[in-house]
């Protein structure tokens, strides 16, 4: 009674193929866009570090007696300490950052390779 369509010239298969390409190069945007903010966040983290780092070092040209006068030599030892556990957190921190980005890169990958093979291409390669 109904004949068969053909799925090549359907325009429902067309509109459902439209549609998947325009959500695959957003997700592609989306992707990217996400990667951008991990790297800016990285960045961000390495700020922070060097500045723990550098208020855990003693003052360059000051005597060994001296900086054991300064305000308490365990009090700054706590603050040293504490810098020190922050660097270790910020560190692992970063780490999971490195991991999160790797994932979203190959994510991207796969998406702009489908886009490829599907013919659309990906107009920023």
């Amino acid at each position: 009674m109904y004949g068969k369509r053909s799925q090549r010239g359907s325009p429902d298969a067309i509109a459902d193929q439209l549609i998947t390409e325009l959500e695959s190069e957003f997700d592609l945007m989306r992707l990217e866009r996400h990667m951008a903010d991990l790297e800016r966040k990285d960045e961000r983290l390495v700020e922070k570090i060097t500045a723990l780092k550098a208020g855990i070092e003693a003052p360059v040209g000051t005597p060994a007696y001296a900086a054991l006068r300064e305000p308490g030599p365990i009090r700054r030892w706590g603050r040293a300490l504490a810098a020190e556990c922050e660097i270790f957190w910020l560190k692992s921190r970063r780490k999971r950052l490195a991991e999160d980005w790797r994932r979203y890169s190959i994510l991207a990958d796969d998406i702009k390779f489908g886009l490829r093979v599907t013919g659309v291409g990906y107009p920023r390669d």
